[in-house]
């Protein structure tokens, strides 16, 4: 709360520093006025001021506020024995880190309560409505928290006796103070599978207490089996290390859902138990020889009957859905070598001896017996670089018919006897990203065998013990199970209600039916900033994908105004299977991430929000995204894509991360080819599934970036500006990670200080002679529906405001109003105001000349004049 006004103080007598901090606040951008700080919080409602605490008060734990009133009201509610307005939450250290303490007096007639059951109640209520764990609760007869004359808590001077243990006791539970020393017996899957089912459950309820224990480090005797975790104090980030340990050493899969559940370890041993035995999710097919000669048909998964259907929209078939990849490849080059090895690669992975077909209106897929792959070589040795890129454009638009195939082709053009362009093209519906780091990690290995002229028999290479049938077989089996019907009913809950359409300032006027046109503007995060975002993704407890989705969310509703963003965002869709993670196939399951985001919020506070709607998102992606769609039922607009408009993608492909940054086209990846250097070629992107889509990458060192845009929606100098906006919104929450929402720039530095210099009166010539009114008509043109003016009371598009303002014009005309007639105009409300003004000026009877710069940017909601002179 700042306040300004006669009686506040010029500051402090002899102390400028603390006078400037303290007395001389000022808004951002604002160049009058100062105001005090008076250090309290508070929120104004229906006209009315709240003070709701003291800015000193606020507890920081792990980089995240809490404020001590919420929580104090939490504990209060969790147990009846509790005075309600009696208690004071308070950070102290332990350790080196920061702990949260409770102080609460007892209501008299409740003595009798066992501070244990108080306590066990408190902690469960707190780490499941603010996700931290209560290192120490602390029960005090009545009338012992010290409070001001007019009843306020004094939490400060509540922490002074607490921490020179001076207050009177009635009771205490602390996490850590007296508790023995953990040791957890090493224990694996075999181990507890070889012993009898009850002794099996016993074993494993003894380890999972043990290991609980030591992560909250406290004493095993502390802890009941049939004591839900949450009443521990388990936080979210001793929760997510409680699951890697289980999964690393039970080598399970374990879904996050069941963590966040009010578990018991009684309970989630029985869930373990189900998991050790349950069968293998995917059943292998018989031999070798079954796979090669079985040509039965089978169903397209939901994905794929997807890309199958928008394949068939478009006679001819369509380029939209190609992954397409070139390399330069620079060494002496063994051309029947490297054909050989794309043989195999066909006859190693069925996916890419697969065609489909209908049969009645449904989409079936077949594996061939034999297969090739398409190839062609060219010789290109007196091309230019333009005909070159003409060629390979041309080389990865040519669509595919998926009914004869074969769906991946493979062109060679020479350039010089130690030069070579090679470009893959596959078609998505056989295949994913994670599918081409497989393929160009085994041709590297294929391609050196058969070079050496060396049997490339299975025993070399062993064949992938699963198949993509198995895979479409055991996914049609889930979604009929119960467990099925839960992801469905989780998505349909969290995208309940009106889904908003992301408003995205535009270039260019959106055409009645989505189009595909598209283009990508690459960039990269230096190493310096990538460091620190990394540390603070770690010191936040979230993983780099959450942190870089939260930040570009927040860009989102800088640049929309909306509160509600919905972002796609792909996984793998493999689940962390190890029996998938050597299949070529389409496995990608797209998934929405909603968040709700207020510009006053701290960008700290919403990534911890956001953390937990992320983590429940990605713990239920087997859901097929087509599947959520046609249940969901949103209405259609033609003119963009269902649900979300906008993508976001992190790759990571951890167990061939020495290829990923190569698949994805880092400049600065290599990949060796038995002697034959291969570096990623970019090709020109001209296809866009969304508005708009960001893509970063995990690298070594660096993160690298790039934004794919609808060439009908934006120009390339937006999405340039929008991507310096991107990097220096980062650079500021790498750098004050809790900085207000609100506050974070969206604009490069220098666009910023070319701003700063307009607002302060620096006049630029217009480029042409153009009044305001016509530049401002031409912004009609452009985004006739986008908002331009807006205040508490109404909101005008462009082409709302240009129609009130041709009326306004004509009735000015009709009264006489011509050239060098004054007109009043009365400022009062914003758009009502503008609409005047542009009649005014229509009219041709300004009352003052404007000499000034107009920016009118697609990238602005509303119309802003910059500066103006009066005569």
């Amino acid at each position: 709360m700042w306040v300004a006004g006669p009686s506040v103080s010029q500051g402090y007598w002899n102390r400028p520093a603390e006078t400037a901090h303290t007395f001389q606040a000022r808004l951002a951008g604002a160049i009058e006025g100062a105001y005090l700080r008076t250090g309290d919080l508070g929120f104004v409602h229906d006209g009315a001021l709240f003070v709701t605490g003291r800015l000193k008060d606020t507890i920081i734990i792990r980089g995240h506020n809490h404020y001590p009133q919420d929580i104090e009201l939490t504990a209060e509610q969790a147990h009846f024995a509790l005075r309600a307005g009696c208690g004071a939450a308070f950070s102290v250290d332990v350790d080196g880190s920061e702990r949260l303490v409770l102080v609460y007096e007892i209501e008299r007639q409740h003595r009798n309560i066992t501070t244990e059951e108080i306590a066990t109640a408190v902690r469960q209520a707190v780490a499941e409505q603010h996700a931290i764990q209560v290192h120490a609760i602390s029960l005090v007869r009545p009338g012992a928290i010290p409070k001001t004359s007019s009843g306020k808590i004094q939490r400060q001077a509540c922490k002074a006796q607490f921490l020179v243990d001076s207050l009177p006791l009635m009771g205490k539970s602390t996490f850590g103070s007296d508790e023995v020393e953990t040791r957890i017996a090493h224990i694996e899957r075999g181990e507890l599978l070889s012993l009898a089912p009850g002794d099996r459950l016993v074993r494993l309820q003894a380890y999972l207490r043990a290991l609980t224990a030591s992560v909250l480090q406290i004493s095993e005797t502390r802890i009941d089996l049939q004591q839900p975790l949450s009443s521990l104090g388990l936080d979210s980030l001793m929760t997510l290390e409680l699951k890697r340990l289980l999964e690393e050493h039970l080598s399970l899969q374990i879904p996050v859902s069941d963590f966040f559940q009010n578990e018991s370890i009684e309970q989630l041993s029985h869930q373990l138990v189900l998991l050790l035995e349950a069968p293998e999710p995917v059943a292998p097919l018989v031999d070798d020889e079954q796979i090669a000669g079985d040509e039965t048909p089978f169903k397209l998964t939901p994905g794929q009957e997807a890309l199958w259907f928008l394949h068939q929209l478009q006679p001819g078939g369509s380029s939209s859905y190609h992954i397409s990849h070139a390399a330069t490849l620079r060494g002496a080059l063994d051309l029947a070598a490297l054909r050989r090895a794309f043989q195999v690669l066909v006859e190693r992975h069925p996916a890419l001896r697969t065609t489909l077909f209908s049969r009645d209106g449904v989409g079936f897929q077949i594996v061939h017996q034999q297969g090739e792959p398409g190839w062609q070589l060219e010789d290109g040795s007196g091309w230019d670089v333009e005909r070159l890129n003409d060629w390979l454009e041309h080389c990865a638009q040519c669509p595919f018919d998926l009914e004869r195939g074969p769906l991946l082709r493979v062109y060679v053009c020479k350039r010089s006897a130690r030069e070579h362009i090679l470009l893959l093209v596959i078609h998505h519906i056989i295949a994913d990203l994670w599918s081409l780091t497989i393929f160009m990690r085994e041709l590297s290995l294929l391609y050196a065998l058969a070079k050496k002229d060396i049997s490339l028999a299975p025993s070399v290479l062993p064949l992938p013990r699963w198949h993509y049938r198995d895979y479409a077989r055991w996914q049609s089996a889930m979604l009929a199970s119960e467990q099925g019907e839960s992801l469905w009913h989780f998505w349909r809950q969290k995208l309940e209600g009106e889904l908003s359409v992301l408003d995205l300032p535009l270039d260019h006027v959106r055409p009645a039916v989505q189009t595909y046109r598209g283009a990508t503007y690459f960039f990269t995060l230096d190493a310096r900033l990538s460091w620190r975002l990394n540390a603070l993704a770690k010191a936040r407890g979230v993983t780099m994908y959450t942190l870089l989705l939260s930040a570009f969310q927040v860009l989102l509703h800088r640049y929309t105004g909306q509160h509600d963003i919905l972002v796609g965002s792909p996984t793998a869709g493999r689940g962390g299977r190890a029996e998938l993670e050597d299949i070529i196939g389409y496995f990608v399951q797209p998934i929405v991430q909603r968040a709700l985001i207020d510009g006053h919020e701290a960008f700290g506070s919403f990534l911890q929000r956001n953390r937990q709607q992320v983590l429940e998102s990605l713990a239920r992606q087997d859901y097929p995204f087509p599947w959520l769609v046609d249940r969901l039922a949103p209405q259609r607009d033609p003119g963009h894509s269902p649900i979300f408009q906008a993508m976001f993608a992190f790759q990571q492909t951890h167990q061939l991360k020495e290829l990923s940054s190569f698949v994805l086209g880092e400049s600065s990846a290599h990949l060796d080819l038995d002697g034959v250097d291969a570096s990623p070629l970019p090709l020109r992107q001209r296809h866009a599934k969304f508005d708009l889509t960001l893509e970063m990458v995990e690298s070594e060192h660096t993160l690298p970036g790039c934004f794919e845009y609808n060439r009908d929606l934006f120009e390339e100098a937006t999405i340039e500006r929008l991507a310096q906006g991107w990097q220096r919104l980062l650079a500021v929450i790498a750098a004050v990670p809790d900085c207000v929402i609100s506050e974070l720039p969206v604009m490069s530095t220098a666009a910023e200080a070319m701003l700063k210099e307009v607002q302060a009166g620096v006049i630029q010539p217009i480029e042409q002679a153009q009044c305001l009114h016509q530049l401002f008509e031409q912004q009609v043109e452009y985004t006739p529906d986008a908002p331009a003016a807006c205040d508490d009371h109404d909101t005008l598009t462009y082409r709302q405001l240009n129609e009130q303002a041709n009326e306004l014009a004509v009735r000015l005309q009709s009264m006489g109003v011509g050239p060098e007639t004054l007109v009043g105009i009365c400022l009062q409300r914003t758009p009502r105001l503008l609409v005047t003004l542009l009649a005014v000026l229509k009219a041709g009877g300004p009352m003052f000349r404007l000499i000034l710069h107009i920016h009118v940017s697609a990238w602005s909601s509303f119309l802003i004049v910059l500066g103006c002179q009066y005569y």
